[in-house]
């Protein structure tokens, strides 16, 4: 296949003079210094017949193609072909020289602004924030710019310096190695520097086990739904939360489906009920984990979760959250939640003293996912979307979201 040739190495012409044919022979220029890129040139225009720029596979990193569609691409790919690496698998670029991975985070962009509104502006109503509006602006300019959320350290090892994470809107390079066909709104992305790393395989192990800890601090802070893109996992739109907490620099790499599956359960196209079962599934995924901890005590479902409360929770723990949440109010109300175990409280609806309540916890867990899409026993009525019992989970909710928080704490490994 004939491809153009590019003659001679001064600097590229402006792009709001440049042909396409003379972009795509700055293209072959830049990548004569890449082994691990080609270009795809079948000399025609259109979509099947445009340029195409390959990086290649390499150790654990699968081929990428990016379709070379107009000469205004060509200061972005010239950036990605001068140091970087495209990590496909979660939408990401890895830059050996520059220390910096970044990579799309999917999740629900409305509510993050609305988040970092009231960090701005603590008095920002909880109906939302126009998008064009100065606040919303403010906030689209603080992505695009510094970032949001940013958490450091200082990195050991023999290159010692800062190691950043933190929130952005997607640069250039990442919108022209993965273009979004509807863009309803920004693009998010996770920025690290000072990340090092000696092959794109290692970049993208870095990105997963520290990206992962990070977005789990910011659900945990902010109840907004954020997670790392991944081919096969669709993303849904928002989940509600109010209040914003601390982000801490990660310390502990936690696994990636119970993390996804606990910030999955903070989308706000899910009924109450929906979320529950999405923190019960976390309990789930470790109930293996926590039967082979403690032997052959284990029978049922029920004696799994037994196990992980045995293991994840103390019961000073317990007793504190359920103290500083103030949530025995519901959660010993046998009126409100029916044919479900109730959690005994004082006469002020304070936690027992010396109430070792995990026990409780585990029974009534349990039998709340049972009633949801199942019923209960004597009969009684599985709880139903938008029902009356549905609408009144929040305490419970909150609750099993402790019980999946701890766990996915006790099965945590200390990040490098």
């Amino acid at each position: 296949m004939k491809q153009p040739h590019w003659i001679g190495d001064g600097p590229l012409p402006e792009t709001s003079r440049m042909t396409y044919l003379e972009a795509v022979q700055s293209l072959e220029n830049l990548i004569r210094a890449r082994r691990d890129v080609r270009l795809d040139w079948s000399g025609g225009r259109g979509p099947r017949s445009d340029a195409r720029v390959v990086f290649l596979a390499t150790a654990g990193i699968p081929e990428h193609r990016v379709r070379f569609r107009s000469p205004q691409q060509i200061g972005a790919l010239a950036r990605i072909l001068g140091s970087a690496r495209p990590l496909p698998d979660h939408q990401g670029l890895w830059s050996e020289r520059e220390r910096t991975i970044t990579a799309r985070v999917v999740g629900d962009h409305d509510e993050l602004v609305l988040a970092l509104a009231r960090i701005m502006t603590p008095k920002t109503p909880d109906d939302g924030v126009l998008p064009d509006s100065p606040l919303g602006q403010d906030v689209r300019d603080r992505l695009a710019s510094s970032g949001v959320f940013l958490t450091s350290e200082t990195a050991a090892g023999p290159k010692p310096g800062r190691r950043t994470m933190r929130l952005v809107a997607a640069d250039d390079e990442l919108m022209t190695l993965y273009p979004r066909r509807f863009r309803t709104a920004p693009t998010l992305a996770l920025a690290l520097t000072g990340f090092e790393a000696a092959a794109a395989k290692t970049a993208q192990e870095l990105l997963v086990g520290y990206g992962a800890a990070y977005l789990h601090e910011v659900v945990q802070a902010t109840g907004v739904s954020l997670r790392l893109w991944e081919a096969d996992y669709p993303s849904d739109r928002r989940s509600a939360g109010s209040g914003v907490g601390k982000i801490g620099f990660p310390r502990e790499r936690y696994d990636v489906v119970p993390v996804s599956l606990y910030a999955a359960a903070n989308s706000p196209g899910r009924d109450l009920p929906e979320k529950y079962v999405k923190y019960y599934q976390v309990l789930e995924y470790f109930m293996p984990r926590a039967a082979a901890a403690v032997g052959g005590k284990v029978r049922s479902e029920v004696d799994r979760l037994h196990a992980i409360a045995g293991l994840a929770i103390t019961p000073s723990q317990i007793a504190g959250f359920l103290r500083g949440n103030d949530l025995l109010t519901g959660l010993s109300d046998d009126g409100l939640i029916r044919d479900v175990p109730v959690l005994r409280a004082d006469t002020d609806t304070h936690p027992v003293p010396g109430l070792d309540y995990r026990p409780d916890v585990v029974k009534r867990v349990y039998r709340i996912r049972c009633r949801i899409g199942q019923g209960g026993r004597d009969r009684a009525e599985a709880i139903r979307p938008y029902s009356r019992e549905a609408r009144d989970l929040g305490a419970d909710l909150r609750l099993i979201r402790f019980f999946a928080e701890r766990a996915i704490q006790h099965w945590s490994a200390a990040l490098p």
